[in-house]
């Protein structure tokens, strides 16, 4: 699926439009965005993976565990949205430009109930 997206021929070409190096409190220099992707991933500059498990010093060992823990934070966020939203549990059979609309509308719905009722994610967020 990922050799077949415009994801990955921006990233492939470097045309992906990536927010631009933030600065963080407490940290000295600004920080580049990535994305996040797993072992199967070709590595990139704009794309973070682990390393692969041969050999690994602690300094490595702590990298491969924090990357993992962001694509953790990132998979329950899709699986909030999927427990809110049962379409994204199927193929959802639109074109992908109105997919794309789709999800950034109940990203937009999610936010706006857990910002304006309080029950909304009590229990389940």
């Amino acid at each position: 699926m990922y050799n077949e997206s415009s994801l990955r021929k921006a990233v492939a070409e470097d045309t992906i439009n990536l927010p631009s190096p933030t600065e963080i409190q407490g940290i000295s220099s600004r920080i580049n965005y990535h994305i996040i992707g797993d072992y199967v991933f070709p590595i990139s500059k704009t794309m973070m993976k682990p390393y692969p498990h041969k050999h690994l010093n602690k300094e490595i060992r702590i990298f491969n565990y924090q990357l993992s823990r962001a694509r953790r934070i990132v998979e329950n966020a899709f699986g909030i949205l999927a427990n809110r939203w049962r379409v994204f549990l199927t193929t959802i059979k639109l074109n992908p430009e109105k997919v794309t609309y789709f999800i950034l509308a109940t990203c937009r719905l999610h936010n706006y109930m857990v910002e304006k009722t309080k029950l909304y994610c009590s229990s389940r967020c």
